[in-house]
């Protein structure tokens, strides 16, 4: 926990990660799923489809995009919060270098599905999903048509929504999907 913000890091939601009230969360079974990684690329490299000039890696992961998790079946994700109404923050893709795959999948966290389409490797997207927690806490359902993908995932109260966008969300997708700054230059 970080404050007011339940952090769910690429560790937190390994396939190995099974609930248990100790740790406060993690998965209901880890059945069917699997953990994925590729090492962050942040070296610039030539390019011959760029008349051999250095070009930044065609994805730049970092700790968050280059681990997954993922599985073709449904599966359940909970989280020991006290009962009230939460939003779940998600962040799901696949790095560059993976087969190509269409994953569509849908998350209801107890307040409405969201769906979150991935047509292609090398894409990302971040997704807020109404959630209400019970007397049992959180639970995170992906309801997968072709597969489901995790990168992370954080739980905040519906009230600290904005601050959350803003504090903590926008500074993780402003690094996943714009250029870094360390790899800005001028070309």
């Amino acid at each position: 926990k970080r404050g007011y913000i339940y952090l769910l890091t690429p560790a937190g939601v390994a396939a190995k990660a099974v609930f248990t009230p100790e740790a406060g969360f993690g998965w209901r079974t880890p059945d069917g799923l699997k953990d994925l990684t590729r090492p962050a690329e942040r070296e610039w490299r030539k390019s011959y489809y760029h008349n051999d000039r250095d070009v930044p890696p065609p994805v730049c992961l970092n700790e968050l995009t280059q681990d997954l998790v993922g599985s073709e079946a449904p599966a359940e994700f909970v989280v020991s919060v006290p009962p009230g109404d939460y939003t779940v923050w998600v962040l799901a893709g696949f790095p560059a270098g993976y087969p190509p795959a269409v994953n569509d999948f849908m998350v209801n966290a107890g307040a409405g599905d969201v769906l979150v389409s991935l047509p292609q490797h090398s894409m990302f997207e971040s997704k807020f999903i109404p959630a209400k927690a019970g007397a049992d806490g959180l639970v995170v359902r992906f309801a997968p048509e072709t597969g489901f993908v995790v990168n992370a995932l954080a739980v905040f109260a519906a009230a600290d929504e904005a601050r959350a966008r803003q504090e903590f969300v926008g500074p993780i997708d402003r690094e996943v999907f714009l250029l870094p700054p360390d790899l800005k230059t001028l070309v």
